[in-house]
């Protein structure tokens, strides 16, 4: 209940007990006993001859200070969850960039390694071609046919 219904509410009830004179002077009495926060009760007896419209306006500007306070706790408390989750979109975002470069590290070492089998493989056809050649030159040496007067004297060894 607000500071204001809950005035009205004890001044229509003050209307119909009669108590002419006296009625603002015990609604204000019953405002200050009847406010729950032990600082306002406290500022509202410190002050030498309150009026009601005085306690009132006291009464009716911390509400409205209390209500300030609680928007600007739970302002500050959005700002922090609002950080939070910035703080959280920007790990996602870090962990999605360092997984990108993880990528295209892994990516530009299997190119690396491809390179390195394909020229190993080249290498290695090269060298078998090497021993080829070498091969059919010493094959095609045993199979040169020896000068006639040579494969005579070979053959009447025989």
């Amino acid at each position: 209940m607000s500071f204001n219904q809950y005035l009205t509410e004890l001044k229509l009830k003050a209307k119909s007990c009669e108590f002419a004179q006296l009625q603002e002077s015990l609604i204000r009495d019953r405002v200050v006993g009847g406010i729950t926060s032990e600082t306002l009760r406290e500022r509202l007896l410190r002050e030498d001859d309150i009026c009601l419209e005085k306690a009132a306006r006291l009464c009716l500007a911390a509400e409205t200070t209390k209500v300030q306070i609680k928007q600007m706790h739970e302002e500050d408390h959005n700002a922090q969850a609002f950080a939070r989750e910035s703080k959280d979109i920007d790990a996602v975002r870090h962990k999605q960039t360092r997984d990108k470069e993880h990528r295209n590290k892994t990516q530009a070492c299997k190119t690396r390694v491809a390179r390195f089998i394909a020229q190993d493989v080249e290498l290695s056809m090269y060298h078998e071609n090497a021993l080829l050649m070498a091969n059919n030159v010493r094959t095609a040496k045993k199979r040169t046919p020896l000068p006639r007067c040579v494969d005579r004297d070979v053959r009447s060894r025989r």
